[in-house]
């Protein structure tokens, strides 16, 4: 476990960890001195008698008892700042560690692993200075330093101690491997269970509208009920060898008393021996009791700590293999006319990181279904306005969204301002694209709030100009408060639509050069829906701007329309030259031409 902690935290932090094991180690010999000078005070009472003669071993017996009790004082308030120095270490270099980590990573049901990881992982690494190092330093130290003592007491008892000293070891390993093995597949659990919640909290208005709430509660409870069994298996297995391994060191404990009674009964040994052993040795099985438990609390945490060492060497490999660098492109990334291109892209869902490198990579199998893109070579205007059209599953988001590194390319290359997005760091890469995601997030707080996401420093008169352009001023000047209007838990006191204005309002702040945008217009009436449009031709005239669009006529003004179908470009061009040419656009603006006039019998009645 100290290891695994060691690594957690780098080699600069293992400096204030190593010095207070030192501390440590010194609080626990002054404690078994301490203990070891009731000998010579015990020797003077009995063999003397009260008086003059004890009033030095008794002297120097307070004196260390004293200076003992001040530096475990000392040092158990040392251990605490360590520890608090620990959590802030930790927390600190995880969320670099998620700086780092490509998009893709964070796709792959992460929530409950990472709650679990920031929270209880950094509290317990936090509690290991505090609450594990010391006893353990204390099983370690005070048994060696107490044992010494007893052989120079009385060499028969402390060989006898020492003669058990591998079973007491092998009652330890014994335990370790027990919890280990009770302990396997917990985590697993735990971070499911965890997943499981969140689901159930997030689609209750689904769960509701479609009277499923009962059974999906069933779900959860199945999982909650196997998190339960996991952990009763531990504690049926943990408990009991705990319980073996203190009735053993009890049993050892009990021998070395009656070697001691048994000497004495032969005049090897006097009472002050028999004395000494009772209270040494109640001292020693204190703390090599204490041991079994530890071992079992540092299996658990251990556990944890090697996969939050995971998920640092997980970013470590990705800033090396250039996935994801920190320091990113050794070049400043280019702030105005900037070229989104796609060479040889296609994406398979499933896959982890791309497939080939840049200029190679051949697909596997090219006409499989899972290929979501498939063999994409596109230019977008720069600045300009390029949609991406085409049927639901026609891979629209998906192409859409490598720019962003939400996820990468299986094979090909996507490049913004000529660079591999994989090559620049997570900070360069928000510095140059700005998503807008079809499922808006807010945060709970006001419109400034939610706003100011996309640029801290704005001025008011930069909020409201990007709440122009994205059809917000409305909303502002209708709602009380205006931009300090609240939004609600996941901007639940908003539209869908209103959330999709806040969401592009944001972008619109960012001043990044490029802005992808996925559906901004599916939840608004044709007014905003207009008025948003011309908002982004205005944003297109210094911005590349890639656009997922359904509805058609949000895109009757863009500089170019990519149509695809079954992840592959099918048309390219003009709204104008598409829509007279025999192909997939013409029969898309069509049937939705039709659709626009369609209504139901007997509505107007």
């Amino acid at each position: 476990m100290i290891a695994e902690m060691f690594r957690a935290l780098g080699p600069q932090h293992r400096g204030p960890v190593l010095r207070l094991v030192g501390w440590m180690v010194l609080a626990a010999g002054l404690q078994a001195t301490a203990l070891l000078c009731l000998v010579p005070l015990l020797r003077a009472v009995f063999e003397t008698g009260p008086g003059a003669a004890a009033t030095r071993p008794f002297g120097v017996f307070v004196a260390v008892a004293l200076v003992a009790s001040v530096v475990t004082v000392l040092v158990q308030r040392h251990a605490f700042l360590v520890g608090a120095g620990i959590g802030g270490a930790l927390q600190s270099r995880l969320a670099e560690a998620l700086d780092t980590l490509p998009r893709p990573w964070f796709r792959r049901g992460r929530s409950g692993e990472l709650s679990r990881l920031a929270g209880p992982t950094v509290t317990a690494t936090m509690n290991i200075p505090a609450h594990f190092l010391r006893p353990l330093v204390t099983a370690v130290v005070v048994p060696t330093v107490l044992t010494a003592g007893l052989l120079v007491v009385d060499p028969v008892v402390g060989l006898t101690l020492v003669a058990s000293t591998p079973l007491l070891a092998a009652s330890i390993l014994l335990t370790d491997r027990m919890v280990a093995t009770a302990d396997g597949g917990r985590h697993r659990l735990a971070d499911a269970t965890a997943e499981r919640v969140l689901e159930f909290v997030r689609a209750q208005p689904v769960l509701r509208a479609f009277g499923r709430l009962s059974q999906d509660r069933g779900r959860l409870g199945e999982t909650l009920v196997a998190q339960r069994g996991a952990d009763r298996r531990l504690l049926r297995v943990a408990v009991p060898a705990v319980l073996v391994h203190e009735l053993l060191t009890k049993a050892v404990f009990l021998v070395a008393v009656g070697v001691a009674v048994v000497r004495l009964a032969d005049g090897a040994s006097g009472v002050v021996e028999l004395l000494a052993v009772l209270i040494l040795g109640m001292r020693i099985v204190d703390a090599v009791s204490a041991a079994a438990a530890l071992a079992a609390g540092m299996r658990m945490t251990r556990r944890s700590l090697v996969q939050l060492n995971q998920v640092f060497s997980e970013a470590q490999a990705a800033g090396a293999s250039g996935t994801a660098s920190p320091g990113g492109v050794s070049q400043a990334p280019p702030t105005r006319d900037v070229a989104v291109t796609f060479r040889g892209v296609s994406y398979r869902y499933g896959s982890q990181g791309p497939g080939g490198s840049e200029g190679s990579g051949v697909l596997e199998a090219p006409g499989a279904v899972d290929w979501a893109v498939r063999d994409v070579d596109l230019d977008l205007a720069a600045p300009g306005l390029t949609a991406l059209v085409g049927p639901s599953g026609a891979g629209k988001t998906t192409l859409a969204m490598l720019v962003a590194r939400t996820d990468d390319a299986t094979v090909g290359v996507v490049s913004v301002g000529g660079t591999d997005v994989r090559r620049f760091s997570a900070d360069q890469l928000l510095d140059l694209v700005a998503v807008v995601p079809q499922d808006c997030v807010l945060l709970d707080g006001s419109l400034r709030h939610n706003l100011q996401v996309g640029r801290p420093g704005a001025s008011e008169q930069d909020l409201l100009r990007a709440a122009e352009q994205a059809g917000l001023a409305e909303l502002i000047a209708e709602r009380e408060g205006g931009l300090d209007a609240p939004v609600g838990p996941r901007g639940s006191m908003l539209s869908g639509g209103e959330r999709q204005r806040v969401a592009l309002a944001r972008a619109v702040l960012t001043q990044a050069p490029v802005l992808v945008l996925d559906e901004v217009t599916s939840s608004l009436d044709a007014v905003h829906d207009r008025a948003i449009s011309a908002g982004l031709r205005r944003l297109a005239q210094t911005r590349t701007v890639l656009m997922v669009a359904h509805r058609l006529r949000s895109v009757v003004e863009a500089d170019a329309v990519v149509v695809l179908e079954g992840g592959r470009v099918v048309q390219h061009g003009r709204h104008e030259d598409l829509v007279v040419t025999d192909g997939l656009y013409r029969r898309l603006w069509t049937t939705q031409q039709q659709a626009a006039g369609w209504q139901l019998v007997g509505a107007s009645q």
